[in-house]
């Protein structure tokens, strides 16, 4: 017998009014020691991707982001990403995903690359055949530095 909160919950989660927004793709998480760890290859659909606010976890600061939806397992999950990162540049991510268009289907993978933790692309075809690896964002090809982002780009509100 579930309590009277759990079953609130349980129908307003199936009307989509929980207040929670989309559920968050997970590459990886935290572990009790310190440090994260993969939690393995997600087969996943691309579906959009939208320029939203957000803030920057160690400052507090608002920042843009791009907020991506994929499809995972028949649910959809969220994933979001600075537009800029520490250095100015754009972001690794955001380059990746500039060579996928809606509706391709990818595989994503949280990966140690020289001391940093990065995500690793994989192309699927169309009959779910993994092709090679796209690469990481530490391979031999530059990230353009990118100086004229303009400062008032619109934004989706959430």
């Amino acid at each position: 017998m579930y309590t009277l909160s759990k079953q609130l919950y349980n129908r307003a989660k199936k009307a989509g009014k929980t207040g929670e927004g989309l559920p968050w793709l997970r590459l990886a998480v935290k572990k009790e020691t310190g440090g994260i760890v993969s939690t393995g290859r997600h087969i996943v659909k691309f579906i959009e991707d939208r320029l939203v606010e957000g803030r920057d976890y160690h400052t507090g600061k608002a920042r843009k982001e791009v907020e991506y939806i994929f499809e995972e397992n028949g649910e959809k999950k969220r994933y979001r990403v600075p537009v800029l990162d520490k250095e100015g540049n754009l972001h690794y991510f955001i380059r990746r995903m500039a060579e996928f268009s809606y509706g391709d289907t990818l595989g994503l993978e949280m990966k140690n690359r020289n001391n940093r933790n990065v995500v690793e692309f994989i192309r699927y075809n169309n009959n779910g055949e993994n092709q090679q690896p796209l690469g990481t964002p530490f391979s031999e090809e530059e990230i353009p530095i990118i100086d004229d982002i303009p400062e008032d780009l619109p934004a989706d509100s959430e």
